[in-house]
């Protein structure tokens, strides 16, 4: 038997195999992340996030119901600070696919005016709230807020989490996103939603 005790990226597995972590907990760590501190890392996880999850809109307020010590105004305008890297910086990030250097850049800044637009008009009692449409998280319409079902965030989140733990499910995420973008640019093609080999 062996005694040596695990590496973090091994029990970041092992337990996200009995434990996940909420997709949404995932999505809000990840946004009061990259409004506290600069790392290319963060634009590229924030647009899988956006494109996988949850719009940055929706995850900028549910974040605020965790992290209530910022407005989604101020979040924002952090995240929107924090957004802008050179393509070298963006090059020596250790991802499984090339990075598209602007794709990350145009994107980022749709998704911020989109995010404004958003918590311009969201009234200040749906802040630090997650909307479940049949059970999904989802950015609600604001005219018609009563539809969704409401679900309050509050400090920790609703799984435990780590710093590991978060790494681990969003690789997955974005290795999920990133076969099934390439399944669809296959699908024209062959008719088939399956990559070639």
């Amino acid at each position: 038997m062996n005694d040596t005790p695990a590496e973090p990226e091994d029990f970041a597995t092992l337990y996200c195999r009995f434990c996940e972590v909420h997709p949404v907990d995932l999505a809000t760590n990840k946004t009061s992340a990259a409004a506290d501190r600069r790392d290319p890392r963060d634009i590229v996880d924030l647009v899988t996030i956006h494109e996988t999850i949850l719009p940055l809109g929706a995850a900028i307020c549910a974040a605020v119901g965790r992290f209530p010590s910022q407005s989604p105004e101020e979040m924002l305008a952090d995240i929107r600070r924090h957004s802008r890297f050179t393509a070298e910086e963006f090059r020596v990030l250790a991802t499984e696919w090339p990075i598209d250097v602007p794709h990350p850049h145009r994107r980022m800044r749709g998704m911020i005016e989109d995010a404004g637009r958003f918590i311009s008009r969201i009234p200040s009692d749906a802040v630090g709230v997650v909307f479940l449409e049949r059970g999904n998280a989802v950015q609600p319409d604001l005219a018609a807020l009563e539809k969704y079902q409401r679900h309050t965030g509050a400090p920790g989140g609703v799984w435990p989490s780590s710093s590991e733990i978060s790494r681990s499910m969003l690789e997955r995420y974005k290795a999920q996103h990133w076969q099934r973008q390439r399944a669809e640019a296959v699908a024209p093609r062959t008719g088939k939603l399956t990559p070639e080999k």
